[in-house]
């Protein structure tokens, strides 16, 4: 089947996120994709009278109804469906991910790590058999999985994470290429777009470290991080995802300290972002001299 001729539906919290989502989608020639900010509008999708969803994509860690309690409640109403889910940690991921298949009965096509890059999305949606009827599933005892669960072993992998990051440019280009096939002009769009969620979120972020609002610290941080690794940002990332670690633990000293860290990275992608300005601009001029 072509991907043309599939129906998807792209979850995802992060607004710019699931922009890049929806373009990278429309790159690989899908023509039928719905949209939701959460898991409980995607519930309410697929669950529609006249619904025929495919394949779903969905972000793992969104407010409300998370990819997992999701994943359940497609289970427990018996819809047949492929899904692809996209995390941060996709080593730690795939055996939550395996557990979930078994004990739900839920079709799982992949995990994609964010950056989402459209070659390994493409390979996932190539997966994809049309759905068999929906037979009943044998009772399971297994307890549920939440978010939590599929996110132990993170501290262990952070140090590794942040060694990494510490060798990055501000932005990698190559994700950026392979998001808009070598359109330099796309890539520059994107840029903006994500300066413009990054300034409001950035704002959000300094707010709640301000005023000690650890769950916003958290949110803040974790859509920063996201959206960074969205457009290849990694350094950013890695900062971020340090400041949503520890603001579980409340320890607002080394928050503060890595809040320091944050503006650092901020600017170096602020520069990366102005510079691809400043290229456009002088390749619109020299095309109409």
């Amino acid at each position: 089947m072509h991907i043309a001729e599939l129906r998807f539906l792209a979850v995802e919290d992060h607004e710019f996120q699931r922009g890049v989502l929806l373009r990278i989608l429309a790159g690989l020639g899908a023509t039928k994709v719905a949209a939701a900010a959460d898991g409980r509008e995607a519930l309410n999708i697929v669950m529609a009278p006249d619904a025929r969803i495919d394949i779903i994509v969905s972000d793992l860690d969104m407010p409300g109804m998370d990819g997992v309690e999701f994943i359940r409640h497609l289970s427990e109403a018996g819809i047949p469906v492929a899904i692809i889910l996209v995390s941060a940690l996709e080593g730690l991921l795939l055996d939550s991910v395996e557990t979930m298949a078994k004990g739900y009965g839920v079709k799982i096509l992949g995990v994609i790590e964010k950056p989402i890059m459209p070659a390994r999305l493409e390979a996932l949606i190539r997966l994809h058999m049309p759905a068999q009827p929906n037979l009943p599933r044998p009772a399971t005892t297994r307890p549920p999985l939440t978010l939590s669960d599929a996110m132990k072993g993170l501290t262990k992998k952070l140090g590794q994470t942040l060694r990494i990051a510490r060798r990055a440019p501000p932005v990698d280009g190559a994700v950026l290429a392979a998001i808009c096939g070598g359109d330099t002009a796309a890539e520059r769009e994107i840029l903006s777009e994500f300066r413009r969620a990054n300034d409001g979120d950035a704002a959000m972020l300094k707010l709640a470290v301000d005023s000690r609002d650890r769950s916003q610290v958290a949110n803040a941080s974790e859509r920063i991080k996201g959206a960074s690794r969205a457009v290849g940002a990694i350094a950013l990332a890695a900062v971020c995802e340090r400041i949503e670690r520890t603001s579980g633990a409340s320890d607002w000293q080394e928050i503060e300290a890595n809040m320091g860290a944050f503006r650092r990275e901020r600017e170096r992608v602020d520069d990366y972002c102005e510079a691809a300005a400043r290229r456009q601009a002088e390749d619109f001029r020299s095309q109409i001299s």
